[in-house]
């Protein structure tokens, strides 16, 4: 089995008595270990300033970006003027711990513009119990509506992940497209790690739906046979993912997937269908106590294609053109939330570039626009677009 591409910056070893000084320690030292800085040759240019964390953004055109913030608002922003405008007919979400609204997506088909979202909400199923105490991650569509006055119309359920949970954390969730009709969609294990290997529920999963949020075709348990004594859930592509915020298309088709590890141990994944990434019983990560969690190979599971010691934090994963950064092209662009910089990852030679840490800035979100421009949200409400010097 081909070991997987490691970070630039060994495993720390040693058992603090604290978290907190254990998460400045780490930090240090990926600081001290990075690549080479390069960030002299860049910048990032302040375009917009939001009311609250923006969770996801895509493109309607050159000019016009769809941002979702976690309080649960929908902005279309205006890069010509710089000003954001309420957009009404999104989700209402439940807005609790890492719960919020999550990511947005653009999907054109015809003369239609259909906008797709990701929301920690109330389950729709199960009794009056599930309903009010618990939470899930469901998917929404609505179709885009422009004029003086934009809105979201027709706004609908498509799906649900199952069971609903009462937990705050590890909703997920990003998604994309694909050429031939998919929708992938990343769930995360809401922090109840036993669920990522169970093929019956659909967290710690990333999901391959059609555009109406149904089961895809090919999807490798859509025949309903059991396993191990349960029957998958169809919609599952691949399973055993811890918190996966990050996935994207090459352009040879093959979709890629990022998760955030414990104390250690992020992953970047090349996805299969059916195949098991491991959470918990292989990881590089550690519990954030100290001790060490299962091992790091198994047979039967797959490994990484790259992962990181100490954790960045990955948040979003963009695959860049080269459209305009000629440099950067096919290279992988990740918000790196704990480590505070933007993460770009040569994937043929697995080393990676840091750039604008001296920000102190929590990338949420990264995503090219039709134009090859690279555009940031941060948790500090921020859109910055990457610029040279």
């Amino acid at each position: 089995m081909k070991k997987p591409m490691k970070s630039l910056v060994p495993p720390v070893l040693v058992v603090l008595a604290s978290f907190i000084s254990l998460f400045h320690l780490t930090s240090s030292l990926a600081s001290a270990n990075a690549a080479a800085p390069t960030s002299a040759a860049y910048k990032a240019t302040q375009v917009f300033k939001a009311s609250d964390i923006i969770w996801g953004f895509d493109f309607l055109s050159e000019d016009e970006i769809l941002l979702s913030l976690k309080n649960g608002t929908v902005v279309l922003l205006d890069l010509k003027t710089g000003k954001g405008v309420e957009v009404k007919g999104g989700p209402r979400p439940i807005v609790a711990g890492q719960g919020g609204l999550l990511d947005l997506k653009i999907h054109r088909a015809g003369e239609k513009i259909w906008v797709y979202f990701t929301s920690a909400v109330a389950p729709e199923k199960g009794d009056q119990t599930n309903r009010e105490k618990r939470q899930t991650t469901a998917l929404f569509r609505a179709e885009w509506m422009g004029g003086a006055k934009p809105t979201l119309k027709g706004l609908t359920r498509l799906f649900e992940a199952e069971p609903a949970v009462n937990s705050g954390l590890h909703f997920g969730s990003r998604l994309t497209f694909t050429k031939n009709g998919a929708l992938y969609m990343t769930i995360g294990e809401r922090n109840e790690r036993d669920r990522a290997p169970k093929l019956d529920q659909h967290w710690g999963k990333v999901l391959r739906l059609t555009l109406e949020g149904k089961p895809f075709a090919s999807n490798p348990f859509i025949k309903g046979e059991k396993i191990g004594g349960v029957v998958p859930k169809p919609e599952i592509f691949s399973y055993g993912h811890r918190n996966p915020q990050g996935i994207a298309v090459a352009s040879d088709g093959s979709v890629y997937e990022s998760e955030h590890g414990p104390r250690g141990g992020d992953e970047i994944n090349l996805l299969g269908a059916g195949k098991n990434y491991g959470w918990p019983e292989i990881t590089y990560g550690r519990e954030y106590y100290g001790p060490k969690i299962g091992t790091t190979e198994k047979a039967g599971l797959e490994q990484p294609v790259k992962y990181y010691v100490p954790s960045i934090a990955p948040s979003s994963l963009m695959i860049y053109s080269g459209k305009k950064f000629k440099e950067f092209e096919g290279f992988f662009f990740q918000g790196a939330l704990v480590l505070q910089h933007l993460n770009i990852l040569n994937i043929k030679t697995g080393k990676d570039i840091r750039l604008f840490g001296d920000l102190s800035e929590r990338i949420r979100n990264v995503a090219e626009s039709p134009a090859g421009e690279i555009y940031l949200s941060t948790d500090s409400w921020l859109v910055l677009r990457v610029d040279r010097k």
